[in-house]
């Protein structure tokens, strides 16, 4: 999710050039600074929730295949 900040920093670096004269076509820069900055933060959230899901998911099937009688079989002493 850090990763986002260096494009929120061109796009207010690109910002303050326009604000001082500097060509219109920097308009785009900041455009694509903001889409990969929220495209970066989105991701970590996004990520996080899957990651939860995927875990549950998989205690859930190590539930499964678990047998639920636990008692103790008995062992051959004898090898």
């Amino acid at each position: 999710m850090l990763v986002g900040v260096p494009y929120l920093a061109i796009a207010n670096v690109c910002t303050i050039l326009m604000d001082r004269g500097a060509p219109e076509w920097l308009h785009l820069v900041v455009l694509w600074g903001i889409w990969n900055a929220l495209k970066f933060i989105l991701s970590g959230p996004i990520s996080l929730f899957r990651l939860v899901r995927a875990i549950m998911r998989e205690q859930m099937m190590a539930q499964t295949v678990r047998p639920t009688d636990r008692r103790r079989l008995p062992t051959n002493s004898r090898c």
